[in-house]
């Protein structure tokens, strides 16, 4: 058989789903990203430089064209010297190699130094060209203070004369690596942008090292890379603290609908929590409840069935023989001088035979069809009865039934006289058997508006409180000679008179037993 997640191992794989894999996705993404950020963050810091290079060298080289093509019309050595300082080096001045072309030409510096070349066309009067201007810039006049070398910000600027291809300012690398965009130089990843100028005729190139630019990034993505994780613990960590209590009560609901479904109806849920779960539990208990209220009182409507189907065998059985014991009481009765001690008791062995006779002819009805008679009938009467009675049994059992007083005024209720006093006997027959050997109990009536309540209490052993919720099934007895009939009996009379019946019962403290019958002034007549 397949064994399937718990409820709570369900519900933490869907958080980690929904929670701890797009948090690794995210991390995995700024981890990616941060290298991005910092290369496009390094390549406008270069581009930046190199505009700003670019700017001034342009400014700077306006200047120098005008001074120079300025100089070209006088050969006066003031005007050498004033060049010399303005283009930053030591110039001297020689006659144009082509006696064809009137022209002025300032030479290559005396000592061999890098510089940029360049020509500048000369025009003489009405806008002639009478020659060119050629001459060797050091980088310096051109360039900021600085510009060949590492900036603050790790930057390094490199120019390269265009017309001889000459690098005009060191590099702490192998220039052939600034024909990359990006290269490797000591396990560090450097970034190159490039600019070409017209005038002069040369190129610039700026590159930095990415590693101070990306490792922020970097540092950024692997405290992310440490905390998204963490994070997703944690949550993970309250996830399963918060549905510890849920997937619990779950559990418990679980288990106890494996136990009902297997029979036990008395299991209960705890309902302590005021959430759905909460709410879950209470209906569940209140389900569970109900279908044993209906279990029990289906069980109950086949035992009435069963007690009428037994009431009929009974009532076939034992008044047969009633019939003939009071055929021959009557012969006797007839044979008896009238003025015969024997004749008190007879009379009275001929009333607890007919009385014998209609309890059984009551109770048979009552069994069969649930509705009694609507009689008007004085409580009084069948309750004395019923006194009289189990007094005998009492006595026999040494012990005591206390008297019962009446007032004057009768209680009128409707309902069948001979059912009532059974309903009576039956309970103090109980009592009876509660008390034997020195006990007592006691019978009082209580009449209020609209309806009737008769007690009956005794002293006797109790009944214990997990048999009280069962003590009208038919056939349940707590005794091993009881049939288990007479409280069953006692109810459904009561209830065919409109009435209840409740009892109050502790181990080892007595039993009370209520019978509440309406009057006739406000008695419902049952269905005939």
């Amino acid at each position: 058989m397949i064994a399937f997640p718990s409820i709570r191992a369900r519900f933490l794989l869907v958080v980690i789903g929904a929670v701890a894999v797009p948090l690794a996705i995210v991390g995995l993404w700024l981890t990616q990203s941060a290298a991005r950020s910092g290369e496009t963050l390094l390549a406008a810091r270069l581009d930046d430089a190199l505009e700003q290079v670019v700017a001034e060298a342009g400014d700077r080289w306006i200047g120098l064209r005008t001074a120079m093509l300025d100089a070209a019309d006088t050969t006066s050595p003031p005007v050498s010297t004033e060049l010399g300082l303005a283009l930053a080096s030591d110039f001297r001045w020689a006659p144009s190699a082509s006696p064809h072309t009137p022209s002025r030409v300032i030479a290559q510096p005396v000592e061999e130094r890098n510089g940029v070349s360049v020509r500048l066309p000369t025009y003489g009067r009405n806008r002639v060209l009478s020659g060119h201007l050629d001459a060797r810039l050091v980088l310096e006049s051109l360039m900021p203070v600085g510009a060949g070398g590492p900036s603050a910000a790790g930057i390094v600027l490199h120019v390269v004369d265009r017309a001889s291809g000459t690098s005009l300012s060191p590099l702490p690398f192998d220039l052939g690596l600034l024909d990359h965009d990006v290269f490797e130089l000591r396990g560090e990843q450097w970034l190159v942008r490039r600019r070409t100028l017209e005038e002069p005729a040369i190129s610039i190139a700026a590159a930095a090292s990415l590693a101070p630019y990306t490792e922020p990034f970097r540092h950024a993505a692997r405290m992310g890379a440490i905390a998204i994780p963490a994070a997703a613990l944690i949550a993970l960590g309250l996830a399963a603290l918060l549905t510890r209590r849920v997937t619990r009560s779950l559990e418990e609901l679980a288990t106890a609908t494996d136990a009902v479904a297997a029979g036990d109806l008395d299991r209960r849920v705890s309902e302590s929590s005021g959430s759905e779960v909460g709410r879950v539990g209470r209906a569940f208990n209140a389900m569970t409840e109900s279908l044993r209220v209906t279990l029990r009182q289906l069980s109950q409507q086949e035992a009435v069935v069963a007690v009428g189907a037994f009431a009929a065998s009974l009532a076939h059985e034992v008044r047969n023989p009633l019939t003939s014991i009071r055929i021959d009481l009557q012969r006797v009765e007839e044979r008896l001088d009238a003025h015969s001690p024997l004749r008190v008791p007879l009379a009275r062995a001929l009333r607890e035979v007919q009385r014998l006779d209609q309890t059984v002819s009551g109770a048979l009805h009552v069994a069969r069809s649930g509705t009694i008679a609507s009689d008007l009938v004085d409580l009084r009467v069948p309750l004395q009865r019923a006194v009289e009675v189990a007094t005998t049994v009492f006595e026999q059992r040494r012990a005591v039934l206390e008297p019962l007083e009446f007032g004057s005024e009768s209680i009128a209720v409707r309902g069948g006289e001979a059912a009532l006093e059974q309903l009576f006997l039956n309970i103090l027959l109980n009592a009876a058997q509660a008390v034997e050997g020195g006990g007592s109990s006691s019978v009082s009536v209580d009449q209020r508006v609209g309806a009737v309540q008769v007690s009956i209490s005794d002293s006797g052993c109790g009944i214990p409180a997990d048999h009280l919720d069962r003590v009208f099934e038919p056939f349940f007895s707590t005794k091993a000679e009881g049939t288990g009939l007479g409280l069953a009996v006692a109810r459904q009379i009561a209830t065919a008179h409109g009435g209840s019946i409740r009892i109050e019962s502790s181990a080892g403290a007595g039993t009370t037993v209520w019978i509440t019958l309406p009057l006739a002034a406000s008695a419902a007549r049952p269905a005939g």
